[in-house]
């Protein structure tokens, strides 16, 4: 698997096409809080994710090996229509929002077997003054 080519793939936006292409139907997916056990599981999670929000992937750093590819990635969620269920803020149309990810994948046969994700969350507000 080319990272490269699974990062176009994603940035299009068909979450079944990218499943079907580029993981294995037993794939593990660890996520930052919760896991999947296969990559159904995973592609009905992408589904409501991206229900009216386009989302963007940008590679700051990736390192490929035979079967194992180590990826820090930027990922721009941008909201087509009125989304207060969105999981990571509340978002309306043309809202933008962008988060750090760390992401492992480990392949099998050149689909991803496992992969697991940690995220920096958007900054919080409210905290109390040091």
């Amino acid at each position: 698997m080319k990272y490269e080519d699974y990062l176009a793939a994603y940035n299009l936006g068909d979450d079944a096409r990218l499943i079907d292409t580029f993981f294995h139907p037993d794939a593990v997916i660890d996520g930052p809080d919760q896991s999947f056990a296969t990559s159904a599981d995973f592609l009905r999670m992408l589904q409501f994710v991206h229900h009216g929000v386009d989302e963007t992937l940008t590679p700051l750093a990736v390192l490929e090996s035979r079967d194992l590819i180590i990826a820090e990635l930027d990922a721009t969620f941008t909201a087509r229509i009125e989304r207060p269920d969105f999981p990571f803020a509340s978002l309306g149309p043309g809202d933008n929002l962008t988060m750090r990810f760390f992401a492992r994948y480990h392949l099998r046969a050149g689909k991803v077997a496992r992969m697991s994700l940690a995220c920096w969350l958007p900054a919080m507000r409210g905290l109390p003054a040091a």
